[in-house]
């Protein structure tokens, strides 16, 4: 009864002092509120990749020439990695980038990737997850299945007919909608055009017949990667395999440096909270001293009175957490608008697509922490220090 006592009045004090629980609450939701759309946003696009990264193939395997990555002759590889035990499947990919104009008039560009259409769907070559539509089948000639984002941007649906460029600018390629991509996993599919493999050397003009882009490589068991991708190296001259694990740390590696401006906000945030907590511990004005000398006279011990303050403190950074959150799903559940450009700048080369939104419980916690406990901190040793005073002395002082 005495503990409910003192939270009535600890949120009566709140509403007796707008000002001031307003000049902490605004400020404070605005910081967690940017802070708070940032850790979803990177913890959404680290999980997508992540999620996209699991397809990857056992080994990748590319051709460098003089420390840079070409195109490679698939038959040069193709016998040395028949007579190598442990490689269940290989097969050639051709891709490339597609530039073309939107209907602003900016200039964007889209990823065009071609397989063998009998490699879809068979579990341990290529899993590929299709919303609308079908997926490729053989003599899909002219045939595609389109990322959302794309589809979208070329004002495209199942059925309709899009007129790709070709590389060199010189003709246009017709290719007739079969499928949507699923969205489930955008940040790789969004701005993907998946055709077969003689359309999309078509399109890219450069690849000849036998030529192709690189070779995903899957394994009997995936444990045996590192050696047969050193056998990989050791058999052909240049070449360059990545295993699974290796991309996978690549991945984590480029979403890592890609959210170094966000660290530098949880910096900032970090830094704003100690200031509000600052400011905080200096508002112990006359009249707050008046206050506790005045409670302090009437029967209240120390400790009460630090659960009081301490009450409206914890109350003041809870609804600041709270409000902070909400605005900040909010605002990306709206794209983010003048946000999104900074965050995800690859929007102004690239098909525009809806910014993914992933809430991580820990990313919340540690939020809800930050939030509260400097506030706490900045507010119980300076009423503790007024709290032990006589409290003649706190009321004349």
């Amino acid at each position: 009864m005495k503990h409910f006592y003192i939270l009535q009045i600890a949120i009566k004090n709140l509403f007796n002092h707008k000002f001031q629980t307003l000049s902490i609450i605004l400020p404070l939701s605005f910081i967690i509120a940017i802070v708070s759309a940032l850790s979803f946003f990177f913890d959404a696009v680290e999980k997508d990749a992540l999620m996209a990264a699991n397809s990857f193939p056992d080994i990748l395997v590319q051709q460098q020439v003089g420390g840079r990555t070409e195109s490679l002759f698939f038959d040069k590889y193709e016998d040395v990695l028949d007579k190598i035990k442990g490689i269940k499947s290989f097969f050639p990919r051709v891709w490339g980038y597609i530039n073309y104009t939107d209907k602003n008039n900016n200039s964007k560009a889209f990823v065009v990737m071609g397989l063998d259409p009998n490699l879809l769907n068979k579990g341990n070559t290529i899993e590929i997850t299709i919303e609308q539509g079908r997926t490729l089948k053989n003599g899909d000639t002219h045939r595609g299945i389109m990322g959302k984002a794309l589809a979208r941007a070329l004002n495209c649906n199942i059925g309709d007919t899009a007129q790709i460029t070709t590389s060199d600018m010189r003709r246009k390629v017709p290719i007739e909608v079969i499928g949507i991509f699923d969205a489930s996993v955008q940040i790789y599919t969004a701005d993907l055009l998946l055709v077969d493999l003689k359309t999309a050397k078509e399109i890219l003009c450069f690849y000849s017949e036998n030529e192709s882009s690189d070779i995903p490589v899957y394994l009997t068991n995936p444990l045996m990667a590192n050696n047969i991708a050193q056998q990989i190296s050791a058999e052909i001259d240049g070449a360059r395999p990545l295993t699974k694990s290796i991309m996978l740390n690549l991945t984590k590696q480029s979403f890592g440096q890609k959210s170094g401006f966000f660290y530098l906000i949880w910096i900032v945030f970090l830094a704003n909270l100690i200031l509000i907590a600052w400011s905080l511990m200096s508002q112990i004005s006359f009249n707050l001293q008046k206050e506790i000398g005045i409670l302090k006279a009437i029967g209240w011990d120390t400790g009460d009175i630090m659960k009081l303050k301490t009450m409206e403190t914890f109350f003041i950074g809870a609804f600041s957490v709270m409000s902070g959150i909400i605005i900040g799903i909010s605002y990306m559940f709206i794209n983010a608008p003048g946000l999104k450009k900074l965050i995800i700048g690859w929007a102004d080369i690239y098909p525009d697509f809806p910014i993914p939104l992933y809430i991580e419980k820990t990313t919340v916690l540690l939020i809800v922490v930050l939030g509260i406990l400097p506030l706490l901190i900045g507010t119980i040793i300076p009423i503790w220090k007024i709290g032990i005073i006589d409290p003649d002395e706190a009321i004349r002082k």
